[in-house]
């Protein structure tokens, strides 16, 4: 898919914090579905505790990204983990410590994190990766190259180190056309979405 020309992708910033949290509302926590958190000020506190984890977070390793339209509104985000060799792959919204606010249940969290979580590191094992999560864009945007872009990035970073890009794809198609593969889901696992390996740079050529 082609990028819009308009937009850019960027590290995002704690002055996003508030459109990121708008950004997984309307993406991945629609009021009725997931319910990952509630949409009140406890659920705002408990993502601003999420967003502002990925932000003080080693560079190197966890990449909080945003995209921007024109005036440098964020549009879409996600996160880029590049996990070494020999580690163990842990979730931020599930496994970094971060306190359930009032009308939060871990389980939900399992269900949906956890479950992801299990089945990649079972899926990957040792290996290094880099993997994406919570991709979202604005329902105003979609199909105009947010997205891609995300992806974009996401691949330089692991063809810089030559290693495959893991994620949890709920559109397979469009990763699909991007150079990714199902993989054969042998964890043991049931979990949403559909697993997804990008070959590396020395595999692909």
């Amino acid at each position: 898919m082609a990028i819009d020309a308009q937009i850019r992708v960027e590290p995002a910033t704690v002055a996003d914090v508030p459109e990121l949290i708008e950004l997984v509302n309307e993406g991945l926590n629609p009021e009725g579905d997931y319910n990952i958190y509630p949409h009140n000020a406890h659920g705002a506190k408990y993502a601003t505790d999420v967003f502002e984890a990925l932000l003080k977070a080693d560079n190197s390793r966890v990449k909080l990204l945003v995209v921007r339209d024109a005036e440098g509104y964020p549009i879409a985000t996600g996160t880029v983990y590049n996990i070494a060799a020999g580690d163990v792959f842990t979730s931020v919204w599930n496994d970094w410590g971060v306190p359930l606010q009032r009308g939060m249940k871990q389980e939900v969290l399992d269900k949906l994190f956890g479950a992801w979580t299990k089945r990649h590191n079972k899926l990957m094992g040792n290996q290094p990766r880099v993997f994406v999560e919570a991709l979202v864009t604005r329902n105003t945007w979609q199909k105009r190259g947010c997205a891609t872009a995300i992806l974009a990035e996401a691949d330089k970073i692991a063809d810089e180190i030559d290693v495959p890009l893991f994620l949890d794809g709920a559109v397979p198609e469009f990763y699909k056309r991007r150079g990714y593969s199902e993989l054969l889901n042998d964890s043991g696992v049931e979990a949403s979405a559909v697993p997804m390996l990008r070959k590396k740079k020395s595999e692909r050529v």
